[in-house]
């Protein structure tokens, strides 16, 4: 039980999370903003471990339970988006590096749709697993008050990399592509 409430999982979660808000902000990189995004969702985790002792057993459970669902979808959401934008580049020849190369991609009414839900997924908007994920680990960082300050700077960095997440739908989805085709 000491090590799983070490400072060290709280300071390195804080870390990666001030580190994920500085890259976030300042790329405009597609995949190492998703990198940046999914290494923000591993702090979270290294939270859920700092809070899966502060209760009893069907807490811990109930925590575990939030983890692997909220992971789980967010993973299968990554794989399917890249996935599909690596089908769609090579279908229409086009590479994707940056956030603005996303409307190069002619979008048919029904792919719009899939990336819509697929990024909403990925932001963590209620009532999807990965909001419940979050939201469970928040809360109880907010019940202990000594945690308090610190799920506030947690809940800030979410609000930043939702942020992002609409930049991206933005720019995939609502964009006019820049290059003459």
């Amino acid at each position: 039980v000491l090590f799983i409430t070490s400072p060290y999982f709280l300071f390195s979660a804080l870390l990666t999370t001030l580190i994920c808000l500085v890259a976030v902000t300042s790329s405009s990189s597609f995949r190492p903003i998703f990198g940046y995004l999914s290494a923000s969702n591993a702090a979270l985790l290294l939270l859920s471990f700092l809070t899966a002792g502060q209760n009893d057993l069907g807490f811990f459970l109930t925590s575990v339970s939030y983890f692997l669902s909220g992971n789980a979808v967010y993973c299968l959401g990554l794989l399917f988006l890249f996935a599909s934008l690596k089908f769609l580049s090579k279908e229409l020849s086009v590479k994707i590096y940056y956030i603005s190369d996303l409307a190069k991609l002619q979008w048919i009414p029904g792919v719009k749709l899939y990336f819509f839900i697929l990024f909403f997924i990925l932001s963590g908007l209620p009532p999807t697993a990965v909001f419940w994920f979050k939201f469970s680990i928040l809360e109880t960082l907010s019940s202990n008050f000594y945690y308090s300050f610190i799920a506030l700077f947690f809940l800030i960095a979410q609000f930043v990399f939702l942020f992002t997440y609409f930049r991206i739908t933005k720019a995939a989805l609502f964009d006019r592509s820049q290059c003459s085709q």
